[in-house]
């Protein structure tokens, strides 16, 4: 019973790390107003997994699938560093 409550904590804990990075990187998506089609691309890429992760009961894999979706937040963060000649929409 003891492993479970420790295994469980471990888990809330990972799902706030990964909560409050994924929160970060939306702040610096805000402040970009006008998406690239590849970034529009990606943002319905997000929106897809953002709607597995509202059925999702499992903790693990809801952290999985955040992690995911920080992982494209930063393909849209390093796009938009990049400054590609992409046009504007």
């Amino acid at each position: 019973m003891g492993w479970l409550v420790w295994n469980n904590h471990q888990l809330l804990e990972q799902l706030e790390i990964v909560l409050k990075i994924n929160q970060g990187m939306e702040l610096q998506l805000a402040e970009y107003s006008h998406p690239r089609l590849h970034q529009i691309y990606i943002l319905q890429e997000i929106r897809a997994v953002e709607d597995k992760l509202i059925t999702e009961k499992s903790l693990k894999v809801k952290i999985d699938i955040l992690i995911q979706i920080s992982v494209l937040m930063q393909q849209i963060l390093e796009y938009q560093k990049g400054g590609n000649d992409e046009f504007n929409i």
